[in-house]
């Protein structure tokens, strides 16, 4: 089986939508199958090259999303790559069993679609089509994008031959809010390397490292310090929580921890600041070690295509404080297993941090959830039931 993979961005850009992209595809090379990636350009990346068996073709781009004219080219979403209007007179589309495009609004998705159309090739599509983006501030209200949405990216939703969503949210989207057929869709979570959250590591050395005491209740952040994931209400939370809960901290995990200094400056106490500790981007081992680290998993976001730092929290057995959206409404059941809260709101928050630090059932149901976690989010069954999928629509 050969399959076509049409992507804004891959590797070395990092990102929910590349690295997925990754993993399926050396998931599916490594059992036989062939896979290009036709994609975005890159400064550091040639033109062309293999990564893990897979053919990777990159093209010059316009359209950064900086200037006037970049915004008007938003229409489609994503980077314009002119020669891609050349791909469905290749030679080498030519035996290519599934063309597979992610982001329903998305240039390189009008490409996949053309190929159907020019050539009948099987179209996938990933759409990333969360109900929450409406709420993302210029990506709901540009008039270019409402105008696309609407019009194009309402008819390529309907013109794929089959779409692959992350969670039951996104695939309810595509059916009450688009219309797309029920029997056109299936929910293929993101997946984890769940033996790795089998056996956690210890957190004593984490703890060390980050002069963090093995006595201090851990509030665990994962993830871009952003507003839209909720960091400032966080900070903004712990002044409530530190009342109740003399001795807690809050530990922020990922990249940019410039931004979350900038976020402590302008949002947090100085009582917060002093029981906050910033790691910035770690390493695999490391962040396996937080999460061992940590009693309650908090990521109040506004909007989450999937939400995969919850999948991992939730199979490392942390009770988790979220917003409902991603991934979060299939993992996470209200009073049991963690607390849903609405973007935004300090007392929630606040309120659910203490609620869960103070009583013991919450890790104890999600202790007790881990199995199913590592049953359903496993890469590997990700990467079979993309298989099966695949095979299935090209019989």
């Amino acid at each position: 089986m050969k399959i076509v993979f049409l992507l804004d961005r891959f590797l070395p850009y990092r990102g929910g939508i590349p690295v997925r992209a990754y993993k399926i595809a050396k998931g599916l090379t490594e059992r036989g199958h062939e896979a290009i990636v036709y994609t975005a350009s890159h400064p550091k990346a040639p033109q062309v090259e293999r990564i893990d068996g897979i053919e990777v073709r990159r093209y010059n781009f316009i359209g950064k999303g900086h200037s006037p004219f970049d915004r008007l080219l938003k229409a489609p979403y994503g980077p314009l790559m002119p020669r891609l209007f050349m791909l469905p007179g290749d030679k080498q589309i030519q035996d290519v069993d599934i063309v597979q495009s992610f982001m329903f609004m998305s240039f390189v998705t009008l490409i996949a679609a053309s190929l159907k159309l020019a050539r009948k090739k099987v179209f996938v599509l990933a759409p990333y089509c969360p109900p929450d983006y409406r709420g993302i501030p210029g990506f709901s209200t540009h008039k270019s994008l409402v105008l696309y949405r609407l019009t194009l990216g309402m008819a390529i939703l309907r013109y794929a031959d089959f779409h692959i969503t992350e969670t039951n949210r996104e695939t309810n989207n595509l059916i009450y809010g688009f219309g797309v057929r029920p029997n056109k869709i299936q929910v293929i979570p993101d997946g984890i390397d769940t033996e790795k959250f089998k056996q956690l590591p210890d957190s004593v050395t984490f703890k060390e490292e980050y002069k963090i005491d093995p006595n201090l209740k851990v509030i665990l952040f994962v993830g871009f310090p952003l507003e839209r994931k909720g960091l400032p209400h966080i900070l903004l939370s712990m002044n409530s929580v530190l009342k109740k809960i003399e001795d807690a901290i809050l530990l922020i995990v990922g990249p940019k921890p410039e931004n979350a200094h900038f976020m402590l400056k302008n949002f947090a106490s100085s009582i917060v600041r002093k029981h906050t500790v910033v790691t910035g981007y770690v390493n695999e081992r490391s962040l396996l070690s937080a999460y061992s680290a940590s009693d309650v998993f908090v990521l109040p976001s506004l909007v989450e295509g999937f939400g995969r730092v919850i999948v991992e929290a939730a199979a490392a057995g942390l009770p988790i404080v979220c917003t409902r959206t991603g991934v979060a409404p299939d993992i996470v059941t209200h009073g049991e297993n963690g607390l849903i809260v609405r973007y935004g709101s300090v007392d929630q928050i606040s309120g659910a941090i203490i609620r869960v630090l103070m009583n013991d059932n919450f890790k104890k149901e999600s202790e007790k959830r881990r199995d199913l976690i590592w049953k359903n989010y496993d890469h590997r069954k990700e990467i079979d039931q993309y298989e099966k999928a695949y095979l299935r629509l090209i019989r």
